[in-house]
């Protein structure tokens, strides 16, 4: 992955919004790493009993983040831009699922 690929960014007179990313997923697409705003606006919200949803908004931008924890422990995270041919990024960095109250 190049440098140009490392970022996206979108800047406003007040506002900006910038994604990061490092490395590669298996299936070769961009791993998301940090995703970083000024001058914008968030929403966080419990959408199910194990996941959150929070919508972010900058530099004429709408980005929304999903935090899920799913049925094996694992915690997933999940991107998406909003616009009408939404993209998906989505990613699991942990090297082993989380610990199960049974252990």
């Amino acid at each position: 992955m190049d440098d140009e690929q490392e970022r996206l960014i979108w800047k406003e007179k007040s506002s900006s919004l910038e994604i990061r990313f490092r490395g590669e997923l298996e299936d070769g697409r961009p791993a998301f790493s940090e995703l970083l705003a000024a001058g914008g606006e968030i929403h966080v919200q419990q959408m199910l009993p194990d996941g959150w949803g929070i919508s972010i908004t900058a530099a004429g931008k709408e980005l929304y983040l999903v935090f899920t924890v799913e049925a094996d422990g694992r915690l997933w995270v999940r991107l998406t831009d909003m616009d009408d041919d939404s993209v998906w990024w989505n990613g699991d960095n942990r090297p082993r699922p989380l610990p199960s109250e049974s252990d």
